[in-house]
């Protein structure tokens, strides 16, 4: 089974930190543009890195929309494209695994491509009471070779972690 972005959600989640994070933005990405793969056991996924699309600041697990004004919203998905995921040399994010369903639990073990590097990843989904699939993986991004967004002097920067969050329908198995 196919799905992409119509019938599925995938989200990135950033922090912040450093001396001056109190000035700065917990973030909700919106990855626009994807496809996953399930099939005899096996997973994959493409990210298109151009897709990305800054949805608003996360306060406290809620997103505000309006807290960011539109040009502010631009510059930050200029910078994460430019910058951080380098989307001209690294036009996609790839996921390739196995994976293994047992009741409500879903279990991917394999390697995720960001950044022209491979390393192993392993993404565990759980089945909700709607029977939609949910997945969060937390990902150190630096362990792929991305430098966190810098602002204000190295003073306001992202934190290296990123929540990944995945919402598949409950027909991907």
């Amino acid at each position: 089974m196919i799905i992409d972005q119509s019938q599925a959600h995938c989200y990135v989640y950033t922090g912040r930190e450093g001396a001056l994070s109190v000035v700065g933005h917990d973030l909700k990405i919106e990855v626009t543009k994807f496809t996953l793969e399930f099939k005899d056991g096996r997973v994959t996924g493409n990210f298109d890195t151009e897709s990305l699309r800054v949805l608003g600041a996360v306060e406290d697990g809620i997103v505000d929309k309006d807290e960011l004004k539109g040009s502010d919203v631009s510059k930050i998905e200029k910078s994460i494209k430019k910058e951080v995921l380098q989307t001209k040399k690294y036009p996609k994010i790839w996921f390739e695994g196995d994976f293994e369903a047992d009741g409500d639990d879903l279990v991917a073990d394999g390697e995720l491509t960001l950044n022209g590097q491979t390393k192993p990843l392993k993404v565990r989904a759980t089945k909700g009471e709607d029977g939609w699939w949910q997945s969060r993986t937390t990902i150190d991004q630096t362990k792929w070779g991305m430098k966190p967004f810098k602002a204000l002097l190295g003073q306001l920067r992202l934190a290296k972690d990123l929540d990944i969050e995945l919402q598949m329908p409950p027909e991907i198995l």
